[in-house]
Formats: C-alpha cells, structure tokens, sequence
C-alpha cells in the first residue's frame, strides 16, 4: 500500500508543478494491511491505478513517451536499469493486531493517508493507535479551519514556493505537513492566505481539506 502511496504523491507533484504526466510502476512489496486494504485503496484518493512492474524491461519512458519511474520496496534487491528507482521504505508493525485494524477499518481512509504521509518514504513508518488518532484529529481540524477559512476576505498563498521545493525536492511530505502546522498557528497570516495555501497543497497531500466547505462551522 506504501508503494501506491508514494507513487500517487509523485504523480500529483509532477502534475501539479509542470503540467506533466509521469508514468509510475510499482514492483512487487508485501502489504501487512490485509483486512482492511480493499476499502482503504478505495479511499485513499489514489487516482489513476499504477500498473505492476515488468521489472525485467529496461525502458526509460512508457509507451505513451512519459518518463518511467519504478517504486520497489527498500528491503528488496532488482536489476532494474534505464529507469528511476525509489525505494520506499516499510510499514510496521508487519502485522496489524485486532485493535488497529478495527480502528482502521472504522476511521476516514485519508487518516492513514495523513499518518504515512508524515514520514519520508525513505524512513520506516510506525502506525500506532496514537498515531492514527493524531491524525484523525489533524484531519479534523484542518477541515474544519479550511472551512471557516474559506469564508474570510481572500489573500494569496503563503510559503507556497517553498513547499513545493520540498515536495519536489525529495516528495519530502513531512516537511510540507510540519510547515502547514506552523502556518495554521501562525496569527499573523490572513485567514485567506491559509486557506489558499491549504487548498494548493492538497492537490497534492488530497486529504479532501475542503470536505467541509458549505457545510457551516458549528
């Protein structure tokens, strides 16, 4: 599931910084999610599905001329050649006990999204009962300020350049939803300058910020 993660950050990143497509494959991986992952793929804002790798192919572009990128799992080895590689690092623990799985079958799939999405893909995530209720909280929130937000007198975004270097960077994820705290906290930012910025990074992020948007803010 990481794996389809990462490469949809990818995707939208390289959509939304140049206008361009990039076709992503995703090579074989072990996925410890298996009761719940049926309905948390459908949920997870995906988009386009990621087609598994022909790892033996040394293609640099797909057939439609994009460039190629291949994401495999960090702990396995390959002779993948003509192509960009990232190795995305796993998911622990490997195998979910009763209680984090019901709590993820019973909460919003983007609360896991959330919860991966802030960890480098390179660093091994750690799911944890608490991380996942940080991360329904967050999501919460954010949702709720983007709402009230969108109502105030309208101003550009702040800090945009920045993030999206990060993103572009290294998908540096973790570092863009740190910078989003600080902005959420920081007074002296309009409110409408927040709300563009968090509108313009979940196309990124898509954590489906605007969920509540029309929806009143009480």
């Amino acid at each position: 599931m990481r794996l389809l993660l990462v490469g949809d950050v990818l995707r939208r990143i390289v959509e939304v910084t140049s206008g361009d497509r990039i076709a992503v494959d995703v090579g074989p991986g072990r996925c410890a999610l298996t009761r719940p992952l049926g309905r948390l793929l459908d949920g997870l804002q995906l988009g386009e599905p990621h087609r598994p790798s022909g790892l033996g192919e040394a293609a640099s572009t797909s057939s439609s001329g994009r460039p190629r990128v291949v994401l495999v799992p960090a702990d396995t080895s390959n002779d993948i050649t003509n192509r960009l590689v990232l190795r995305v690092a796993s998911v622990s623990p490997p195998g979910l006990d009763d209680a984090l799985t019901r709590q993820l079958d019973e909460r919003d799939p983007l609360t896991l999204r959330l919860a991966l999405l802030r960890t480098s893909y390179a660093v091994p995530a750690v799911l944890s009962a608490a991380r996942l209720r940080r991360a329904e909280e967050t999501l919460d929130r954010w949702r709720f300020k983007v709402a009230y937000w969108k109502d105030q007198p309208t101003a550009p975004p702040q800090g945009i350049e920045d993030m999206r270097d990060a993103l572009a960077r290294d998908l540096d994820t973790a570092t863009v939803l740190r910078m989003l705290h600080r902005l959420e906290l920081d007074h002296g930012i309009p409110s409408g300058a927040k709300f563009a910025t968090f509108v313009d990074l979940d196309r990124v992020l898509a954590l489906d910020l605007r969920r509540r948007c029309g929806l009143g803010h009480w």
